[in-house]
């Protein structure tokens, strides 16, 4: 299920989401038990594979937005369970699911960055922008409490929405 896109400076075409099963972008074959992320890139005119990324875990991932940078770079978020591995290590959850976001290499899809971010409740990355300075912002919600490096915040009951800059 495709999620997102973006398109960055060359009109390449960025496409994020989630698969169960098996699914061919282009490239090859690739296979999940559970919800796995994609991040796939395409040239603009042609529609001709570039490459693509296969991001998973031991439980279910989700990706929910993309963006691309000036330079091509490319951000994406959404939220998982119990562990992600975007190709720099694995990043575990605190409660049944967490917020991520990720910076990956426009030229070839690797990992630049990823952080998580979450509580003992479900949260979840629902959308992603980069800024004209390549500031990484993005937005979606929580419950309980999730500190995005300034502190805890807390939540007023339900579920609360954020926006945040990670930059």
């Amino acid at each position: 299920m495709g999620t997102g896109v973006a398109v960055d400076a060359s009109n390449n075409v960025v496409v994020t989401g989630a698969f169960n099963g098996s699914v061919n972008f282009g490239g090859g074959t690739y296979t999940s038990v559970n919800n796995d992320v994609f991040v796939a890139k395409y040239v603009g005119s042609t529609g001709a594979y570039m490459w693509a990324k296969h991001v998973t875990g031991p439980g279910w991932e989700n990706a929910t937005g993309v963006a691309v940078d000036s330079t091509g770079n490319i951000a994406v978020t959404g939220n998982f369970d119990n562990a992600i591995d975007f190709g720099g290590g694995a990043l575990s959850t605190v409660g049944s699911g967490d917020i991520f976001v990720a910076k990956l290499s426009g030229a070839s899809g690797a990992q630049l960055w990823a952080r998580r971010f979450g509580g003992s409740t479900n949260d979840s990355g629902n959308a992603v922008a980069i800024d004209g300075s390549g500031n990484v912002l993005t937005t979606g919600s929580f419950g309980a409490t999730v500190d995005f490096g300034g502190g805890p915040l807390t939540s007023a009951g339900g579920a609360d929405i954020f926006v945040v800059d990670l930059t």
